[in-house]
């Protein structure tokens, strides 16, 4: 669901579309799309509600890997520090089920509330102009947590793409993400490769999957699924077959 580009109330429009097909209630949803002195209250307390039920949703730790929902989640931001005021200007997320990326794709720029670095704009593509009629991450959040809400996290790094949303969530709404996370380097390094896998680049190398469209959040996150799903046939090779398995390799 490639989302660049349209006018913030389009952007809303599609979120409410989106999460009314997920199942949620109409009525809260169209209170939190109104305006009004409550809109912000209404919007805040959606939030916490889609975080605390995202919460709720690990798995067992017996649970087969084939049953997990894991969601590939990769973002592109304006430098290295949350904390330091740098932000998200692209996201992007693909659910993998029973050992296949499963479509839509969540993919959107993000209009930052800070300018660009020219740097980053020459490694992403994203300059200020390229974004500034994208939606702001506030308008995204509901979407996107509704999105990921029942599945397991996996990235490359994705310590970096989960403390800018928690650094988001923290300051707006006082909550964190608290779903189960996987990191597929410490899979690699699991998995006792003969490679050094410190970026995702030397990954895609290893397998000798071609790197397309790197360093944007969706080119980087159909890769990044590539690279789980070929794990998870290693895995089945070796004979891990649940999380808990999983969760031995990486340690």
């Amino acid at each position: 669901m490639n989302r660049n580009g349209p006018s913030p109330g389009g952007n809303w429009r599609m979120a409410i579309s989106r999460l009314l097909s997920l199942g949620f209630n109409r009525n809260e949803l169209t209170m939190v799309s109104k305006g009004g002195p409550t809109a912000g209250l209404e919007h805040q307390a959606f939030i916490r509600n889609l975080l605390k039920e995202a919460g709720k949703n690990h798995q067992e730790m017996n649970t087969p890997l084939g049953d997990i929902e894991f969601i590939v989640l990769d973002t592109e931001t304006t430098g290295f520090h949350p904390e330091h005021g740098d932000e998200i200007i692209s996201i992007a997320a693909a659910k993998v089920v029973q050992f296949e990326t499963v479509e839509p794709i969540f993919s959107t720029h993000i209009n930052p509330t800070v300018p660009i670095p020219e740097a980053v704009a020459v490694l992403t593509g994203l300059s200020d102009k390229e974004v500034e009629s994208a939606p702001r991450l506030s308008e995204v959040v509901p979407e996107l947590l509704a999105f990921i809400n029942h599945g397991t996290i996996v990235g490359y790094h994705i310590a970096h793409d989960i403390a800018f949303l928690n650094a988001f969530l923290w300051k707006n709404h006082r909550m964190r993400m608290t779903q189960r996370i996987i990191e597929i380097q410490k899979v690699m390094e699991g998995m006792r490769f003969n490679g050094g896998f410190t970026t995702l680049d030397d990954a895609l190398q290893f397998f000798s999957i071609r790197p397309e469209q790197r360093h944007t959040a969706m080119g980087d996150v159909k890769m990044t699924s590539q690279l789980w799903l070929t794990l998870l046939k290693e895995c089945g090779n070796r004979g891990i077959r649940t999380l808990q398995d999983l969760y031995i390799l990486m340690s």
